[in-house]
C-alpha cells in the first residue's frame, strides 16, 4: 500500500503575519473550542448532503452505490455526534426546536434514527437477506434439491429530499453556532485583555501539530 500525506487543515479567524501568538486558556476557550468542533462536524454533513443530492438525482444506471451509502452513513453519523455527550459540548434537542424550519424536529429525529442504524444495531433494518433452496428435476421427473442461493435487498440511502432536510437542519444549526462563535470569540478577548500580559506571555507560543491517526484508537479518560 502506498503511503498517502495526511490532509491538515490550520484556519485563522484573522490574518496574524508575523505576530506571536500564544494559548488561549480557561472555560471560554474550552467552549469556543467547542463550538467550533460541532460547526466543522456540522460544514462536513451539509458536504455529504450536497453530493448526495447530485448523486441521487441521476440514473439509477450511473450512480455509484457505494458512495451514495458512504456518503450516507457519514453524514448521519457526524451529524448525530454533534449531540453526544462527550468531552466537549454538545447541541441540544431545545436547539433544533429553536429553529424556524417546518419538521426540523422530525427530520433530527430520523437522522438520530438512521445514526443508531448504522452504528448501534447488529441486525440493519434496511437490509432483508433470505437464504433460498434451488429446485430441480432429475432425469425422472423427479424434483429435488440442487444448490442454495441467496437473495439480498437493501435500501443504501433515502432520496434526495432526504439529503435536503438534513442539510437544511444542519444549516440552520451552523448559523446557530456562528452567533455564538462570535459572542463567545468576543467575550475571551475581553478577558484576555483583562488579564495581565506577563502572565499570558508565560505560556509560551501556540504549538499545532497534526492529530496522529491512530489516537482514535485509544481509550478516552
Amino acid at each position: 500500500m502506498e503511503k498517502s500525506a495526511a490532509l491538515i487543515s490550520i484556519e485563522a479567524i484573522e490574518a496574524i503575519g508575523e505576530l506571536p501568538v500564544i494559548p488561549a486558556q480557561g472555560k471560554c476557550a474550552d467552549l469556543l473550542v467547542s463550538e467550533i468542533s460541532l460547526q466543522h462536524d456540522l460544514a462536513f454533513v451539509m458536504a455529504c448532503c450536497e453530493r448526495l443530492v447530485g448523486m441521487l438525482e441521476v440514473p439509477e444506471s450511473s450512480a455509484d452505490e457505494t458512495i451514495i451509502q458512504a456518503l450516507w452513513s457519514a453524514a448521519h453519523v457526524a451529524y448525530a455526534r454533534c449531540f453526544n455527550s462527550g468531552l466537549r459540548t454538545k447541541l441540544r434537542p431545545s436547539d433544533v426546536k429553536r429553529l424556524r424550519i417546518k419538521g426540523a424536529v422530525r427530520h433530527h429525529e430520523n437522522a438520530l434514527a438512521l445514526r443508531d442504524m448504522h452504528i448501534a444495531h447488529s441486525v440493519s433494518d434496511e437490509e432483508t437477506i433470505r437464504l433460498g433452496l434451488i429446485i430441480d428435476k432429475d432425469q425422472s421427473g423427479a424434483r429435488k434439491v440442487v444448490g442454495v442461493t441467496q437473495l439480498t435487498v437493501s435500501n443504501i440511502s433515502g432520496d434526495a429530499t432526504s439529503a435536503r432536510s438534513l442539510w437544511t437542519v444542519s444549516s440552520a444549526l451552523h448559523d446557530l453556532l456562528n452567533s455564538r462563535i462570535t459572542g463567545r470569540g468576543a467575550q475571551l478577548l475581553e478577558e484576555a485583555k483583562a488579564t495581565d500580559i506577563n502572565e499570558l506571555c508565560e505560556r509560551g507560543p501556540l504549538i499545532v501539530s497534526t492529530p496522529r491517526s491512530d489516537e482514535g484508537v485509544r481509550p478516552r479518560r
